[in-house]
């Protein structure tokens, strides 16, 4: 795994295909057993995209992940189909210009731990010219640091295991809004 940087004691990577495990050592203890993604899930993602998974570790145990795929718009167009049939997406198989946080977990709430690896985009957002910021949100946390960071909903999405929300956002000005509100 590439170290990015080190904020509060906290060790923030980009992630690799050795850091699946402790993603979902997180995903396990953030989520509901029917929210989980399965392991080979990472596992793709990380391969597709292996610019867009981030990992936080305090020493050696894991505190959080942010997991993204840079997907394009007939992707987006079908999330609600895609969501009504499982909560885990299908790994597009191109890489498009909008980036769909696909998932965050963090297992403390201090530390600005979800801040920093939000912030981890920022460089993935310039360097592939992002148009478009997609989310799909699944519970009360994510809705919340959503609406905080000014995500608008567009479709509510009733799934296998309850209720999602499709939001977007324009890129323009999210890393700056990131660190004012977070």
């Amino acid at each position: 795994m590439e170290k990015l940087k080190t904020v509060n004691g906290i060790d923030y990577y980009l992630a690799d295909s050795s850091a699946v495990d402790n993603i979902v050592e997180v995903d396990q203890q953030c989520f509901p057993s029917e929210l989980r993604a399965p392991t080979n899930f990472f596992t793709k993602v990380i391969t597709a995209f292996p610019d867009g998974t981030f990992l936080a570790m305090q020493g050696p145990a894991p505190v959080g992940y942010f997991c993204n795929m840079f997907v394009d718009d007939e992707y987006v167009k079908r999330l609600e189909e895609f969501l009504r049939s499982s909560p885990v997406l299908p790994v597009p198989k191109s890489r498009g210009k909008n980036l769909l946080h696909e998932s965050i977990g963090i297992t403390q709430r201090k530390q600005n731990i979800a801040k920093e690896l939000i912030l981890c985009t920022e460089g993935i957002i310039k360097r592939y010219g992002i148009k478009r910021l997609v989310a799909v949100l699944e519970t009360p946390q994510g809705d919340n640091l959503t609406e905080r960071l000014q995500f608008n909903t567009i479709k509510v999405v009733r799934t296998p295991v309850g209720e999602s929300k499709i939001k977007t956002r324009s890129p323009d000005g999210f890393i700056e809004l990131v660190r004012e509100v977070l």
